[in-house]
């Protein structure tokens, strides 16, 4: 592994497989923290909501009852089985552990005998079968008895329970001096009946809380809730049930009552809690939630990713450093660089986006909640214009004088009392100057004592309207009336009366102690204009607000599409429940939902904000105290198409930009594809054309670059390949082919090249009907100035062969003399020629250069045949001894060139020639036509399917065993 590959692979991981995967961890961190933040926000609402849901639990007595009506319900129904009876009794006792000490149970049978397995304590005998008697009589209908029995029946019940107290199903106060203080009577039936006995202690009123509570828990194990109240016999606090030691409690309580906190921490708990009585607290509770299931989803993930990211390494090892280099296409390798070049913006644009929609939707709801906030402000802020309308409409419609003068004042007494129901006054009536009260039809006066208290006052008001002058009223005023009803409503009438004088025609609010009302008072003019009545009208504060959400809400709506304003009553939220006489409107379509969140409304100081999904869609809840209509909450139900409208136009935004990056990185891989790739694939068509030995195909040049002159090259290339292969072809016809035979001997040759034309060349030919000429060549060099050799050789061998006296060595001596002359020494070529007498059987080898022929007997030994002579074309005249031979029937003399022997591989002392024949000796005694074949094709060098490196020439003549014609025919 050389160390620029080391470089060139961690570069590549660290770009390709680190870049992402860090990216993709980044993105997981974000992501879980926003689910743990979420988690946290759900903790809270949790604790929220169970907070809420104590407050609509039902109080003690109703709580108590409704358990007790259970009982007896499974009492009534109770069947005579001992199964059955079993569980009655396992049930009752249940139910005594419940609430022990606090209940005492008396059974009654259906024969009036106490039942002492269930009762608790055991009266007369004899009271218990009469009272049992007077009872049933008076579910019946008839009282006599039970009431002349009462008497007798008070010395056990007490003497605070009355005969007519006596209903079932509700509690009732029995006696204060002993510990038994309230009783609970059940309808009487076949089985009997029972009555319970409850003791009046100060825990009483925490009993039925604190069953609740405790029934919660046992359902809810991450949230638990508890009650912390005073102990009066103790006189310290307890906490029930224990959650905590109690100086935890202590702190936890001090920090949210200091702090003026909604929630606290401590002990890896969040803590909230709700007032309840005068001395109570109902804790919620629940685990911080600590990210232990967040980090485990994010540990799966990022093992994950290291499992990603250490395949990928792996993977990416085994194709840099892997010996056999697998093949792997140039367009792949462009598509995965495409892949990552596109993918990892793509990836980092895709992690932007989704962080800052998230931020983006967050900022567009916390707007959109502060400007519908705004708005319901401004609305409230509204409501004192409310009071100039009223007092227009009074003064200009309702206060007008009559044509008629008989009539006065009833068209303003029809007029008073139509408004006064439209715009629901508490008060309306006209006074005289004798003081005569005047109330409207349809209306009722409430306070008509406390209102006749004054009228000195407003009598007082109205004679200073007929004479213009102000009237002294602390004669009329230092009545023991005037001073009772200043004393108790800490009123001073004297400073009432000189505002009042002031104000007339005018609508201000007054204080008594601390009510607040809105009062007006109105002088009843006549068709002269002299005012005879004074008229006063008086609004509760949250009936004039009522009147202001009714009429405006309305149009505040028309002018707000889409939003849907609503008013609700501090009563209502504080009850949780939505109260249609008091909240506006008053069928709300999404009451219920709305209801869930008045926890929150009431947790929260100021502007509440929350979203919600109503009907498959996701709206904005936006609530406002009201600050003028104070009696109120603004809340505001908003949808969010806009808010989802411009995310989704963001995203939209996103996505081109990401479109439009994808389409960039095609275009750059299109133009890629065309300028590099498309040459490539049409060189790899030309290669692969080469292959198949088509050099006629030429690859077209597209480019004016590197990969155009690569082209042209290319082209050039296969031009002389095409020149090669005619060359090669040419070649192959000066070869002989097939076995040559003459009498008892047959000659065959083969012949590879290393290129497409070699410079070997073997030959055999007839002469004169008797000999037979064998020869083997080899000139120097490769290729076509070889092949040239060979062909001036082959012109040679022709020429000599017509002459009338042939041999051997004149074949040899006409090629030297033919290649010197011709070539001037720059071409040299060795040759051997076997020259066969096959009538006398004997054979001259004349060698020039050449390597020596190898004979294999009869016995299968190896020889060689020696003969002495230099290389063809080195000097004009050469010098050659012949060698000669015999062969007898079924010997053989291989010929051959220095390629084959050459291409063997041998230690010292021995050669290459001893390979050669050991090897030649090794092959098995083939026919003639597969004799030459067998040892090219199990050379060891072309065994191991490597190129060769010089031409391989094998010519193999062989003595039959029998006569035949001279003939030539085609090999295998």
């Amino acid at each position: 592994m050389s160390r620029p590959s080391r470089l060139a692979w961690m570069g590549s991981s660290l770009v390709f497989f680190a870049l992402p995967a860090w990216l993709l961890a980044y993105w997981a961190g974000q992501h879980w923290d926003i689910r743990l933040q979420a988690r946290h926000a759900q903790a809270r609402q949790a604790l929220e909501q169970a907070l809420g849901q104590v407050t609509q639990w039902p109080s003690t007595d109703a709580y108590l009852e409704l358990v007790l009506k259970n009982v007896q319900d499974v009492w009534r129904h109770l069947g005579a089985s001992a199964t059955e009876q079993a569980r009655f009794h396992r049930m009752v006792k249940r139910l005594k552990r419940r609430f022990s000490p606090y209940l005492e149970f008396v059974f009654l049978d259906g024969h009036g005998q106490c039942m002492a397995t269930l009762s608790d304590t055991a009266p007369p005998r004899a009271l218990l079968r009469k009272f049992w008697d007077a009872y049933r009589e008076s579910r019946r209908g008839d009282m006599r008895s039970l009431s002349i029995s009462w008497k007798m029946f008070q010395a056990y019940f007490g003497p605070l329970l009355h005969a007519k107290d006596v209903e079932p199903g509700s509690f009732r106060l029995a006696n204060f001096h002993f510990q038994r203080a309230r009783i609970w009577f059940s309808e009487p039936c076949a089985h009997g009946m029972f009555f319970i006995f409850t003791h009046e202690r100060p825990e009483w009123y925490y009993l039925g809380l604190r069953d609740q509570i405790l029934r919660y828990n046992r359902r809810h194990r991450s949230l638990q809730l508890a009650l912390y109240h005073l102990d009066p016999q103790l006189a310290s606090y307890q906490v029930l049930p224990p959650l905590a030691e109690m100086d935890t409690i202590h702190t936890i309580i001090s920090d949210l009552d200091r702090r003026h906190l909604s929630q606290a921490t401590l002990d890896h708990r969040i803590w909230m809690q709700r007032p309840w009585g005068q001395s109570g607290r109902v804790l919620a509770t629940t685990p911080i939630p600590d990210a232990s299931d967040v980090q485990r989803e994010r540990a799966w993930v990022l093992l994950g990713l290291s499992m990603a990211f250490g395949l990928l390494t792996w993977w990416s090892a085994a194709l840099t450093f892997d010996q056999h280099r697998r093949f792997f296409s140039l367009r792949l390798q462009v598509v995965m660089v495409f892949v990552y070049i596109v993918g990892i913006p793509l990836l980092i644009m895709a992690i932007a986006a989704t962080d800052y929609l998230q931020a983006l939707r967050a900022n567009l709801e916390r707007q959109l909640g502060s400007e519908v906030a705004e708005g319901l402000r401004t609305y409230d802020r509204q409501f004192p214009g409310v009071l100039g309308l009223l007092r227009n409409t009074i003064q200009k419609r309702i206060l007008i004088s009559s044509s008629r003068q008989a009539e006065w004042p009833a068209p303003v007494v029809r007029r008073l009392s139509r408004f006064g129901r439209h715009y629901l006054t508490s008060t309306i009536v006209l006074f005289d100057q004798a003081g005569t009260i005047t109330v409207p039809e349809g209306l009722v006066l409430k306070d008509r004592q406390a209102l006749k208290l004054f009228i000195p006052v407003y009598v007082a008001i109205l004679r200073s309207l007929q004479t213009n002058q102000p009237v002294d009223i602390r004669q009329d005023t230092k009545t023991t009336a005037g001073q009772m009803v200043a004393g108790l409503a800490g009123v001073d009438l004297t400073e009432f009366y000189a505002e009042a004088l002031k104000t007339v025609g005018q609508l201000r609010t007054i204080k008594a102690g601390t009510k607040a009302a809105v009062q007006g008072i109105f002088a009843v003019r006549d068709r002269t204009g002299h005012p005879t009545h004074l008229a006063v009208l008086q609004w509760h504060g949250p009936n004039l607000q009522r009147v202001y959400h009714r009429q405006a809400l309305l149009s505040l709506s028309r002018r707000l599409p889409g939003i849907v304003p609503v008013a609700l009553s501090r009563i209502s939220v504080e009850r949780h429940e939505f109260d249609p006489a008091r909240d506006i409107p008053g069928r709300f379509r999404w009451a219920r939902e709305l209801r869930r969140l008045y926890p929150v409304f009431l947790s929260a100081g100021g502007m509440v904000q929350q979203q919600v999904l109503w009907q498959g869609a996701k709206r904005l809840v936006v609530m406002v105290p009201g600050e003028q209509t104070s009696d109120y909450l603004l809340v505001a139900v908003v949808p969010l198409h806009g808010v989802e409208a411009e995310i989704a136009r963001v995203a939209r935004l996103f996505r081109l930009a990401s479109l439009a990056l994808l389409t960039m990185a095609l275009a750059v891989s299109r133009f890629i594809a065309r300028k590099v790739l498309e040459p490539v694939s049409l060189l790899a068509i030309g290669v692969q054309a080469l292959t198949e030995k088509n050099y006629r195909h030429r690859v077209p040049i597209l480019e004016q670059n590197e990969l155009g002159l690569l082209t042209a090259t290319f082209n050039r290339m296969t031009e002389s390949l095409e020149e090669v292969s005619l060359g090669q072809q040419v070649q192959e016809q000066l070869f002989p082919h097939g076995i040559l035979r003459l009498g008892e001997y047959a000659v065959h040759g083969i012949s590879r090249t290393a290129t497409g034309v070699g410079g070997d060349y073997f030959e055999y030919l007839t002469v004169q009907d008797r000999f037979l000429m064998v020869l083997v060549g080899d000139a120097t060099g490769h290729g076509i100035p070889a092949a040239l050799v060979m062909a001036m050789a082959k012109a040679a061998v022709l020429q000599t062969i017509a002459l009338p006296e042939p041999s051997g060595k004149a074949v040899l001596e006409t090629l030297n003399r033919t290649l010197f002359l011709g070539l001037n020494r720059k071409r040299l070529m060795t040759a051997a020629v076997l020259w066969v007498d096959t009538q006398t059987h004997q054979i001259e080898f004349w060698n020039g250069g050449h390597p020596f022929p190898i004979k294999r007997t009869s016995d299968g030994r190896m020889q060689m045949i020696e003969a002495g002579g230099s290389p063809l074309g080195l000097r004009l005249k050469i010098l050659l001894s012949p060698g000669r031979t015999t062969l007898e029937p079924g010997e053989r003399i291989f010929l051959y060139t220095d390629g084959p022997v050459e291409a063997l591989v041998e230690q010292p002392p021995r050669t290459n020639f001893d390979a050669f024949q050991d090897f030649v000796a090794s092959r098995p005694p083939l026919p003639l036509e597969l004799a030459a074949n067998d040892i090219l094709d199990h050379h060891p060098h072309v065994l191991s399917e490597q190129p060769l490196p010089d031409d391989f020439t094998i010519v193999i003549l062989e003595r039959e065993s029998s006569s035949r014609p001279a003939s030539l025919s085609d090999g295998p």
